[in-house]
Order: structure tokens, then C-alpha cells, then sequence
């Protein structure tokens, strides 16, 4: 009885899964399910340098240009993302350069008084997007090298 009981439910719930019934599921009153405040989650360290990271940019205003940080975990790489204003490439390299030169001993300074380790060039990634033009990618610095987009 048990057993027919459980083939009863699967079938049922196969039959009407819209994915195998082949219609759309009606997303636009479907809302996500609720997030679980409570749930363990297990941040690796690049996640919480992230964090620091945004949290200092915020604070420090290095630049006019607001940045954040985020970690990206499949290149195991801290990004920093820069919201800026200028369209050409050269342009966007001249803010990278110099957010590099001012910036990064800063980062260094705050990731190592936080955390312990410092962070290596080759654990960075700086992305440029130009904010006027519809967040538009421009170049990527990554190690050690410009890259146009």
C-alpha cells in the first residue's frame, strides 16, 4: 500500500509539473520562495574580503567613480567593479591605472590588518563599466593586463 501510494504521488506530481506537461509555468504571479535568513552558509575568505572591501570603497571614496567588490568563486578572484563615466578605453585605462596606483596599497593594507593574508595582484580582477551607457563593459585589468571590451 505504501508502495502504491508513493508511485500515486510521483505520478501525479509528474504529470502535473509543467516542465513535463509542456507548458510555461506562470512566473508573473508565482513569486520566489521566501529566503531562509537562518540557513547556514559558509562564506570562504574571498567572499569576506569581498565584503570588506565594498564596505571601505563606500566609506574611502578613493575615487569619484563608485566601486564595489564582489568574489567571483569559479576564477577564485576578487573583483573590483568600477561604475565610471568615461566611454573610451583609454579613458577607463587611465582610471584603472590610477585606481591600481592609489588604491590597491590601500587594499592591501585593509585586507591584511583584517584578515591576516595579503592580497596578491594575481588574486584581483578590475572591471570598468561605463555608467552612462547602459552599464556598459569597457576593459578588464587582470594579471597585470588590460583588457578591451
Amino acid at each position: 500500500m505504501k508502495m502504491f501510494l508513493t508511485a500515486a504521488l510521483f505520478a501525479t506530481l509528474v504529470l502535473h509539473s509543467p516542465a513535463i506537461a509542456g507548458t510555461d509555468p506562470d512566473t508573473s504571479t508565482t513569486p520566489p520562495p521566501r529566503a531562509l535568513l537562518t540557513k547556514p552558509y559558509a562564506p570562504v575568505l574571498g567572499e569576506m574580503i569581498a565584503l570588506t572591501l565594498s564596505d571601505f570603497f563606500a566609506t574611502a571614496k578613493l575615487d569619484d567613480v563608485p566601486i564595489m567588490a564582489s568574489y567571483d568563486r569559479a576564477t577564485k578572484k576578487v573583483e573590483i567593479i568600477m561604475f565610471g563615466a568615461r566611454a573610451s578605453a583609454d579613458g577607463a585605462k587611465e582610471s584603472v591605472a590610477d585606481f591600481l596606483a592609489k588604491g590597491f596599497p590601500l587594499i592591501e593594507a585593509v585586507v591584511s590588518s583584517v584578515y591576516g593574508p595579503r592580497l596578491d595582484e594575481d588574486q584581483l580582477r578590475v572591471i570598468y563599466y561605463n555608467r552612462l551607457n547602459a552599464n556598459k563593459e569597457i576593459l578588464r585589468w587582470e594579471g597585470g593586463q588590460y583588457i578591451i571590451r
